[in-house]
């Protein structure tokens, strides 16, 4: 027989620097399972510690390396486990995304198992109906092939993240750096419900903490802050629900490096606006985080020859780019310049190729690399010179092997900035690139 405690989480904001999660309270724990204790000064969701790296998919910091992706995390003490005969204890992190294709859950699980005095970390991913029932078994295994003994002064720490189709499973225990599985097109959505759960079988017990345990959320992103200091920049934030909500900020510099992180409020029914270039100098893009899915966010730009631009930016977990297509408007008299900015939310340098596109056809390509966290922009002549601005009319950026992470806009207008013309990237994964010209 087993029994089964599932502990949801419910988050809120607790200070400026960190999200932080409490608990539901009022359950009674099965003596059989022991009982859990939470450590409130581990709630936090940067970890700045990078002692446990593994891969691209460390502990250390995992806001970025996970930037783009929905996941849970948490850090598991056991402090006692007993098991029977053929019976084991069970302790891990649960995360349910919507199948909206199909109607059903995928139920993602990351979980420690006890026996004997020793212990493995298994994953496990299942395609489950509305009312619970088990239709399908994606995959299931060892993280590694590796089980050992424990011990009560070790921290495990357990992670999966979903980015795009594939879901990855981490921890600092195991010997792979990360295991990877392919979801194909079933995955729609994240649903809010992550869990911790404990489950025992028969006389088997379980007792321990959970030291850190959060969420991520839904992101948005900032493509663009300019530079000079004729354009004024403006985040706009609309708040359509009915409590207040905060939601973190974090900005970094064209090299990639975080000049601010803070938490921003706005009233429930109500709008707020930030300008992030007097948060922070030199800021170039930033990345926005919030639980709250009623949170809509738009990015403008004021030119002081008069010139306003405004788009929204994008949310979600698929709004991350390998192909981004960049298009020009060539119709409007106004355009008198062409131009783009992109930016790659990896933590490491990404390597692309843009290729240029006129109502002749393909025009030629150029590579060049972004710096992890940075940005470049310009016109085009940056990266075609010579071509003429008639001649163009698109560039395709293409990431190298396949990364998931850029993001950005078209930007174009008057000579004089008092007409502007700007847009987001759109996905370009259908796009084939062409052979060298010769």
């Amino acid at each position: 027989m087993r029994k089964l405690l599932v502990l949801t989480a419910v988050l809120f904001l607790s200070c400026s620097t960190a999200f932080a999660v409490s608990f539901e309270t009022g359950w009674t724990p099965y003596v059989e399972s022991g009982t859990i204790a939470f450590d409130p000064a581990g709630e936090v969701l940067h970890a700045t510690a990078s002692t446990d790296t593994a891969g691209a998919f460390g502990w250390g910091n995992y806001s970025q390396n996970f930037a783009g992706d929905y996941g849970t995390f948490g850090t598991f003490n056991v402090s006692s486990v007993s098991t029977s005969s053929n019976e084991g204890a069970f302790m891990g992190l649960r995360q349910y995304m919507a199948d909206t294709i199909m109607g059903n859950k995928i139920l993602a699980e990351l979980y420690l198992q006890f026996w004997d005095g020793q212990y493995s970390v298994r994953y496990r991913v299942r395609e489950r109906t509305q009312a619970g029932v088990t239709v399908n078994t994606i995959s299931r295994g060892f993280l590694g092939d590796s089980s050992g003994t424990w011990s009560t002064s070790e921290n495990i720490r357990l992670a999966m993240a979903l980015r795009g189709n594939h879901l990855y499973f981490w921890s600092n225990v195991s010997q792979f750096a990360y295991v990877k599985v392919e979801l194909f097109d079933l995955v729609t959505e994240r649903d809010d419900a992550a869990e911790i759960f404990i489950s025992t079988e028969g006389n088997s017990s379980i007792a321990g903490t959970v030291s850190s345990f959060d969420i991520w959320t839904v992101r948005s992103y900032i493509p663009h802050i300019t530079s000079s200091a004729k354009w004024t920049d403006y985040l706009r934030v609309d708040n359509n629900s009915g409590t207040d909500a905060t939601y973190m900020l974090t900005l970094y510099d064209s090299a990639g490096q975080q000049l601010y992180s803070d938490v921003q409020s706005v009233s429930a029914l109500s709008g707020a606006v930030v300008q992030p270039k007097q948060l922070a100098a030199g800021a170039s893009s930033g990345v926005i985080m919030s639980t709250n899915k009623d949170l809509f966010f738009r990015y403008s730009y004021v030119h002081t020859s008069g010139g306003v631009a405004e788009f929204s930016l994008k949310s979600g977990y698929r709004n991350l780019l390998t192909q981004a297509g960049f298009y020009f408007n060539s119709i409007a008299s106004i355009v008198q310049w062409k131009g783009l900015a992109i930016a790659n939310y990896s933590p490491m340098a990404t390597n692309i190729t843009m290729y240029a596109y006129g109502s002749g056809g393909y025009i030629g390509s150029v590579s060049t690399s972004i710096p992890g966290y940075g940005k470049i922009v310009g016109v085009h002549t940056k990266w075609f010179p010579g071509v003429p601005l008639s001649a163009i009319d698109r560039i395709i950026v293409v990431a190298e092997n396949n990364l998931t992470s850029l993001d950005g806009i078209v930007i174009a207008g008057s000579s004089d900035n008092s007409s502007l013309l700007f847009t987001n990237a759109a996905d370009a994964s259908g796009f084939i690139p062409p052979a060298p010209l010769l």
